[in-house]
């Protein structure tokens, strides 16, 4: 099994309007583009690993795939050719089709899964 950390809320970046994105340094772009959005996988963990119920202002999902493989490949960022951060992360889920409770450890199938699962690159 699959256990996995999903971003649920917006990162505070997303709050910036395009005159304040027109001014960020490159530094900042960098940063401001690379930040994590709602549906990335954030961290995956191995059966057994969440047992807590999460707390009422999660930040996260919580989410179990009992017939997935523990794959760290999920969690993996997107670099460039110098090693320098383009997104935090690669994968995403789709959560708008998932039905996810953040109060509550969350458990999916492998096809709900596959189906919410996008590459970001």
């Amino acid at each position: 099994m699959a256990e996995f950390l999903i971003r649920k809320k917006i990162h505070d970046f997303d709050f910036y309007n395009q005159l304040k994105i027109n001014s960020l340094s490159v530094k900042e772009k960098q940063k401001y583009d690379a930040r994590y959005i709602p549906g990335d996988i954030v961290q995956v963990y191995e059966d057994g690993a969440l047992t807590r119920e999460p707390s009422k202002n999660c930040a996260h999902y919580l989410l179990k795939v009992p017939e997935l493989k523990f794959d760290k490949e999920y969690e993996k960022p997107e670099l460039d050719k110098e090693q320098n951060l383009i997104l935090k992360r690669k994968y995403n889920l789709n959560i708008s089709i998932l039905n996810l409770d953040s109060s509550k450890i969350n458990t999916i199938t492998i096809t709900q899964f596959n189906n919410a699962l996008e590459s970001k690159v």
